[in-house]
C-alpha cells in the first residue's frame, strides 16, 4: 500500500512534497548521466553483408549490448529522429546526434558507418563524450563481406561496452552471446518492425527468435509487448513468462519491467504499477517501461486516482522522447479528441499518418477527429464499417471511455455498429456500448426498446443488463425486476450458475433488502474462489458482502468491504464486462460516503468514472457528476462544481444538477 501511495514519487512524476518535476529544459534533466549512451543509426553505403538496413541493426545490437549491464545503459536513438531522417543516417550531423543526447540526459552518443573494406567489412563507430567535447574512434573489421550482422554486432558491442567500463571490469553480455545467431538475427528484425509499430510481424519474428532460442529472454520481452499490442494475450503471456523464468540473463531493471508486464497482462494493475515503479526507479528515463507503465493507467484500474491524467501525462512524456512513437501517439490523440482539441488532435493524427500507423488505428483516429471538428451526421461511418468492422468498433471505445465527454459521436458509432455488427461473438459488446450511452443520456424509452428488440444476443444475456442500468439511475426498476424474476428462475433450474449471475442476482436482492439471500450467494462465491482458479469469485463475493452489510443498514461494514475491492481482469474483460470494472460497487461506495460526509473520497470515487479503462463507466458518469458536484461544493471546489455541472449539461441530464 506505501509503495502505492508513493507510485507517483517513485517513478518520477512527482517528489515527495506532490510537486510535479521539472520538464526537460531544466538544469535538473539537463545533467548528463556517464552510465547512459545513445546509439544512432549507423549509415552505409548501399547494401552491405547483403542487408539494407545494415547499419541500423547494429546500432540495435550495440544498444541491446549496453544494456546487458547494469553499469550502463543503451538508449536507440532512432526514435528521436524526424521520421524524414530515421532511414538516412548520412544526414545526422553531429549537432542533430549532441542534440538528441543531451534531451535523453546522456554524456555520450555513437555515431557510425560500415562499408566494404578489402574484401571484408569495416565498421567505425564514433564514441563521443557530451560533457568533456570529445571523441574516441572504435573499429572492427571483418574479412568476410557477407559477414551476418549478429556476428559483427556482437564484436562491436563488446569493443564499445570494454571502452565505456572502467578498466578490468568484465564484460557480461549474456543476453546477446550463447544466443543461437539465426535467434539474434530475428530479434534484430523485430526491433526494426516493432519501432515502426508494425507489431504483427515484430511479434512473429520476436516469437521466431524464443522458437529458435528458448532461453533469449530479451527477445521473448519484446514479443509479449508486441502480442499485447496486437490483443494476443494469451501468447503474451506464454511469452512474459519466459523471460520471467529467465532473469539472470536480463539486467535488473529488466527483471522488474518484466514482472510489472506479466502482472499487467493478468489484471494485476496494483503489482503491474508496483513493479515497473521499481524498474523506474532504476531507470527513471526509461521510456519503455514508462510507456508500459501508461498502459496500465489506460487498461486497468490501480489503485491511484486520476487515472486518465495520469495516463494521458505518461503518454505526453514519452511522445516528447521519442516523437512519432505511434501507440503512444494514438493514445495521446484519444484524450486531447475526446477534451474537444482538434488543432492538437490534428497533429498527432498527422503524426500517426507519416510514420504508417497500423491501418486500423489511423482510420480509427480519423473518424474521431473529424467528428470532433464537425460533429457526427455526413461522415463515412458506414464505408468504414464494411472495410474493416473493427475501426469502427475502436472509434466507439475511444468516443465512450473517458468519461462520455463527446456523447453525440459516441452515439453515432454504436448506431453504425449496431446497424452493422451481426456476429454473435461481438454483437452483446456493442449492445452494452449502446445502451451505456443511452443510460448516461437519459434515453429510457430507446434503451429498453433496445434491449427488447435485439434478435442477435440471447435474452437471458442482454435483459440482466437493466439491473445494472437501475443502479446507474435509469428509471427501469420494473424491467429490472422482471430480469431479476427470470434470472432467478435460470439459477434454480439451469445446471450452472456463472459468477456473473450470482452476482447481479446478488445485487438486486441487495438492494430490495433481502440481505440473507444476498450472504448465502456471497457464500458461494466464496466456496468456488476457495476451490478454483479463477479471481472473479473471490472479487465478486467481497463485493456481495459489502451489497448485504448495507442491506442491513451497516453502512460502516459497506464501505470498507467496497472501499478494499480491486477489479483483477484482463483489459479486454475490464473493457467491456460490468462485473469487471465494478462500476455498481464504485457508485454504490460513492453515494455513501457523500451521505457520510466524506466529501474528498467521494470525489476520488466517483472521478474514476472518468478512466479510460471501461465501457460500462459511461451508464455511470452523470449519476458520478452529481455526486462530484454535491461534493464540491459542499468542500469549497467551486472549479470542479462547474465543472461538474456543466459536463452535466453536456449529457442533457442538467436535471441531476440541482441547486447551488
Amino acid at each position: 500500500v506505501a509503495m502505492l501511495d508513493r507510485e507517483r514519487e517513485l517513478v518520477g512524476e512527482r517528489d515527495s512534497q506532490g510537486r510535479r518535476f521539472p520538464g526537460e529544459n531544466d538544469a535538473r534533466v539537463r545533467q548528463l548521466d556517464p552510465r547512459t549512451v545513445v546509439v544512432l543509426p549507423l549509415s552505409q553505403a548501399g547494401v552491405v553483408g547483403g542487408n539494407a538496413a545494415y547499419g541500423e541493426n547494429l546500432a540495435t545490437l550495440l544498444v541491446t549490448g549496453l544494456n546487458t549491464t547494469d553499469s550502463l545503459r543503451g538508449i536507440d536513438g532512432w526514435m528521436s529522429l524526424d521520421p524524414l531522417v530515421r532511414d538516412q543516417p548520412r544526414a545526422i550531423t553531429e549537432q542533430l546526434a549532441e542534440h538528441v543526447a543531451r534531451a535523453k540526459g546522456a554524456r555520450f552518443y555513437v555515431v557510425g558507418r560500415v562499408s566494404r573494406a578489402d574484401s571484408g567489412l569495416l565498421v567505425t563507430l564514433n564514441l563521443h563524450d557530451v560533457a568533456e567535447d570529445t571523441a574516441g574512434t572504435l573499429t572492427v573489421r571483418v574479412t568476410r563481406a557477407s559477414a551476418a550482422v549478429e556476428e559483427v554486432g556482437l564484436t562491436a558491442a563488446r569493443r564499445l561496452v570494454l571502452a565505456l567500463l572502467p578498466p578490468g571490469r568484465p564484460v557480461d553480455l549474456s543476453s546477446l552471446e550463447g544466443r543461437a545467431p539465426a535467434a539474434v538475427a530475428a530479434y534484430v528484425q523485430g526491433e526494426q518492425s516493432y519501432r515502426r509499430a508494425h507489431f504483427k510481424e515484430a511479434l512473429d519474428r520476436f516469437s521466431r527468435a524464443v522458437a529458435l532460442d528458448s532461453g533469449f529472454g530479451v527477445a521473448a520481452l519484446r514479443g509479449a509487448q508486441a502480442a499485447a499490442w496486437e490483443l494476443e494475450y494469451e501468447q503474451a503471456t506464454q511469452l512474459i513468462r519466459v523471460a520471467v523464468a529467465g532473469p539472470a540473463t536480463m539486467p535488473e531493471r529488466y527483471v522488474h519491467f518484466a514482472a510489472g508486464m506479466l502482472a499487467y497482462l493478468e489484471g494485476r494493475a496494483d503489482s503491474a504499477v508496483a513493479r515497473l515503479a521499481l524498474a523506474l526507479r532504476l531507470d527513471s528515463t526509461w521510456t519503455d517501461a514508462r510507456m508500459q507503465l501508461g498502459e496500465v493507467y489506460f487498461h486497468l484500474l490501480p489503485q491511484v486516482g486520476g487515472l486518465d491524467s495520469l495516463a494521458e501525462a505518461t503518454f505526453a512524456w514519452v511522445l516528447e522522447r521519442e516523437p512519432g512513437f505511434a501507440p503512444a501517439t494514438s493514445h495521446l490523440l484519444e484524450f486531447v479528441a475526446r477534451r474537444g482539441d482538434v488543432r492538437r488532435a490534428k497533429a498527432l493524427l498527422r503524426t500517426l499518418e507519416a510514420v504508417s500507423a497500423d491501418t486500423v488505428e489511423r482510420e480509427m483516429a480519423a473518424l474521431v477527429v473529424a467528428c470532433i471538428e464537425r460533429g457526427p451526421q455526413d461522415l463515412p461511418w458506414e464505408d468504414a464499417a464494411r472495410r474493416n468492422i473493427r475501426i469502427v468498433q475502436e472509434a466507439a471505445r475511444a468516443l465512450t471511455v473517458g468519461g462520455l465527454r463527446q456523447p453525440a459521436c459516441a452515439r453515432a458509432a454504436w448506431q453504425v455498429l449496431l446497424a452493422h455488427d451481426t456476429n454473435p461473438n461481438t454483437r452483446w459488446a456493442t449492445l452494452a456500448g449502446m445502451q451505456s450511452v443511452l443510460v448516461a443520456l437519459g434515453r429510457t424509452d430507446e434503451l429498453v426498446a433496445l434491449l427488447r428488440s435485439d434478435t442477435v444476443v440471447r435474452a437471458d444475456l442482454r435483459q440482466p443488463l437493466l439491473l445494472l442500468d437501475a443502479f446507474a439511475g435509469a428509471p427501469v426498476e420494473v424491467q429490472a425486476e422482471q430480469a431479476a424474476g427470470t434470472l432467478r428462475a435460470e439459477l434454480d433450474e439451469g445446471p450452472t450458475r456463472p459468477p456473473r449471475k450470482l452476482w447481479m442476482l446478488g445485487i438486486w436482492e441487495a438492494r430490495h433488502g433481502r440481505s440473507a439471500t444476498v450472504d448465502s450467494l456471497a457464500a458461494e462465491l466464496q466456496l468456488r474462489a476457495d476451490t478454483g482458479r479463477e479471481a472473479l469469485p473471490r472479487v465478486l463475493a467481497r463485493a456481495l458482502r459489502g451489497h448485504a452489510a448495507l442491506a442491513r443498514g451497516d453502512t460502516a461494514a459497506a464501505i470498507t468491504y467496497l472501499d478494499g475491492l480491486a477489479p483483477l481482469a484482463r483489459k479486454d474483460r475490464l473493457q467491456w464486462e460490468a462485473w469487471q470494472s465494478l462500476g455498481v460497487e464504485r457508485i454504490t461506495l460513492a453515494r455513501l460516503q457523500l451521505a457520510r460526509g466524506l466529501y474528498s473520497q467521494a470525489i476520488r470515487t466517483a472521478g474514476a468514472f472518468d478512466a479510460p479503462a471501461a465501457i460500462p463507466f459511461a451508464a455511470f458518469v452523470p449519476a458520478s457528476l452529481a455526486i462530484r458536484l454535491r461534493a464540491a461544493l459542499a468542500v469549497g471546489r467551486t472549479q470542479l462544481a462547474e465543472e461538474c455541472r456543466s459536463r452535466l449539461a453536456a449529457l442533457g441530464r442538467a436535471d441531476l444538477a440541482g441547486g447551488r
